[in-house]
């Protein structure tokens, strides 16, 4: 697929960024040219980080700079309204993708058949077949594991994956007033779990594709630590009685 033809949806890319992000360039990269604008929320970057983005000249590559820690929460959320005002009367596709390099650009396309066929959310699974997840750390794979089950009985749908970021929506679940997704009180993981809950327990259309996951032996990921452990499980007890 190399470019969208006059009347399908315009694709918005958003990718949060902190720091140096070593492998950011590479993705930015392999960003393919059907992707209308890539958004990248950026906390706090580097200089020599940021030059590297800049001196790729790309057009489709809007960079917004933070200049404090913000989340990573907000900074979906920015990206979610930077990509509707862009977008303004018409709708689209809004993707969620790591800049660690542990999602692959390449992908995106898996997310667009579903999109195309009606779905309005639609995560990405390590876990289905075709999807694999390369050296994943070992307690990753316990809670990986033990998440989806909590999740699908919760949620009355079954999962094989909750904690992966690469992910799609149509704008609409954006635009319309069904779910309040613009929660600045939410600026950390919680608020992809918040509207992960808001969108499996609706009306709106929620299937999962098959991607890979990377860690890259010699990288420092990002590491989920307990307070953000505490975020990822705390809107799927919460809202279910209405305290987030």
């Amino acid at each position: 697929m190399k470019s969208l033809n006059a009347g399908e949806k315009s694709i918005y890319l958003v990718i949060p960024a902190y720091g140096s992000e070593p492998l950011l360039m590479n993705v930015v990269q392999n960003i393919p040219t059907y992707v209308k604008k890539t958004l990248l929320i950026w906390d706090n970057p580097v200089e020599n980080s940021l030059k590297r983005i800049q001196s790729l000249k790309k057009n489709d590559v809007e960079i917004i700079i933070r200049n404090e820690r913000g989340g990573i929460g907000l900074a979906l959320q920015h990206g979610v309204k930077r990509s509707l005002e862009c977008l303004d009367k018409s709708n689209g596709f809004i993707l969620f993708m790591a800049g660690n390099g542990k999602d692959n650009p390449k992908e995106i396309i898996n997310f667009l058949h579903p999109l195309y066929l009606g779905y309005h959310y639609i995560q990405g699974s390590r876990y289905l077949k075709d999807g694999n997840s390369k050296n994943l750390p070992f307690i990753r794979k316990i809670t990986n594991k033990i998440l989806p089950i909590i999740w699908s009985i919760i949620v009355r749908k079954k999962l094989s994956e909750v904690t992966n970021g690469f992910r799609a929506y149509n704008s609409i679940v954006f635009k319309e007033s069904i779910i309040p997704w613009y929660r600045p009180d939410l600026n950390g993981y919680e608020w992809e779990y918040y509207l992960n809950y808001k969108l499996l327990r609706s009306s709106y259309r929620c299937t999962e594709v098959a991607v890979s996951k990377i860690y890259y032996k010699g990288v420092n990921h990002s590491k989920i630590k307990l307070r953000d452990g505490y975020q990822i499980l705390r809107p799927i007890f919460l809202c279910p009685v209405n305290r987030v």
